[in-house]
């Protein structure tokens, strides 16, 4: 997670408070996307282990939301609790993600409140994936429903784009969600979801063409 300007810490007065913390400006999360998964390796439990019970809940929740409410360290992105399937694997980075880095918001807030900073976030944002941790960040999700969307979303893609649904449980799950119109249809190979492109006249061509070339639901 960045933080997006700066804030300030509080000077203690002779007897060794703390004021009330101020702020320089106004404070703004960014969370990171799946393609910065990499970073997410090995992390360890420094998370859930931190004492905080903001923290704790949060991997409760997800948890309870997932279907095991009494385990927890299910959610910690750690080798061990990587499963086996190409498309099980992708729910669990994308649950797992998602619970670090809304873990890793509540902690750092709580870390700098111990040191007399007050992190006054007044919006949260991400990239692409990320944007579902801000929304849960920012209340607009719950952290039970945020961590299913989380689950679903690269499964939900790659079966949407290769038109077949492979023997895998999760991806029988995702499927229901699929209108008949993709089904057995392949879209695009998964390797080539996103398309840049420059100039309107470009644009207005490739758009053309690809209505021309795939279904539509919208």
């Amino acid at each position: 997670m960045r933080l997006v300007r700066s804030c300030s810490r509080s000077n203690p007065d002779p007897l060794g408070h703390h004021p009330r913390p101020t702020v320089q400006g106004h404070v703004a999360g960014v969370f990171p996307g799946l393609g910065s998964r990499a970073a997410y390796r090995d992390l360890g439990r420094h998370l859930l282990d931190s004492g905080s019970p903001e923290v704790l809940e949060i991997y409760r929740q997800a948890a309870r939301a997932l279907g095991f409410p009494d385990r927890p360290e299910k959610l910690l992105p750690v080798p061990e609790n990587l499963p086996a399937g190409k498309l099980a694997q992708q729910a669990f980075i994308g649950s797992a993600i998602l619970v670090h880095s809304l873990a890793l918001e509540a902690h750092l807030r709580n870390m700098a409140a111990r040191n007399g900073i007050r992190l006054d976030f007044v919006a949260y944002t991400g990239e692409s994936f990320g944007i579902i941790t801000s929304a849960v960040a920012s209340g607009a999700l719950s952290i039970g429903d945020g961590v299913k969307i989380a689950r679903a979303f690269t499964p939900l893609m790659l079966v949407a784009a290769e038109g077949e649904v492979p023997d895998e449980p999760v991806a029988r799950e995702v499927a229901v969600h699929l209108p008949d119109s993709l089904r057995g249809r392949p879209l695009v190979p998964e390797p080539f979801h996103v398309i840049a492109l420059n100039g309107a006249t470009e644009a207005r061509k490739v758009l053309r063409a690809l209505k021309a070339s795939f279904c539509s639901t919208s």
